[in-house]
C-alpha cells in the first residue's frame, strides 16, 4: 500500500476510477430511417419463406395421399337419412 500524505485525496483518485470502470451509461447511436432496401429484403425473405413453406406441405400432403386414402376408406358405412312426409292438410277446415 502506498504512503499518502492527504488519504482524503486518495480516496477521491480512487472513486473516480472505479467510476470511470464501471460506468453504466454507454452512448449508442442507432439510425432511424429503416430504408426502402431494408424494407423490401424484409418482405422479399418472408414471402420466399412462406413460398418453401407451402411447397414443403404441398409435398408432404402429396406424399400421405395414398396411405390417407387407404387408412380412411377401407369400411366406408352407408348411412340414410329417412325423407319426411309432408303432412297433408285438410283444405276444408280450412
Amino acid at each position: 500500500m502506498e504512503y499518502h500524505e492527504n488519504p482524503e485525496e486518495s480516496r477521491e483518485e480512487n472513486e473516480e476510477e472505479k467510476k470511470e470502470e464501471f460506468s453504466f451509461m454507454q452512448e449508442t447511436i442507432k439510425d432511424e430511417n429503416v430504408g426502402y432496401r431494408k424494407i423490401r429484403n424484409m418482405v422479399l425473405r418472408y414471402a420466399g419463406l412462406g413460398l418453401i413453406f407451402g411447397l414443403a406441405a404441398c409435398l408432404g400432403f402429396y406424399a400421405l395421399r395414398p396411405w390417407a386414402e387407404d387408412r380412411f376408406s377401407s369400411n366406408p358405412r352407408k348411412i340414410t337419412i329417412p325423407e319426411e312426409e309432408e303432412e297433408e292438410t285438410q283444405e276444408g277446415e280450412e
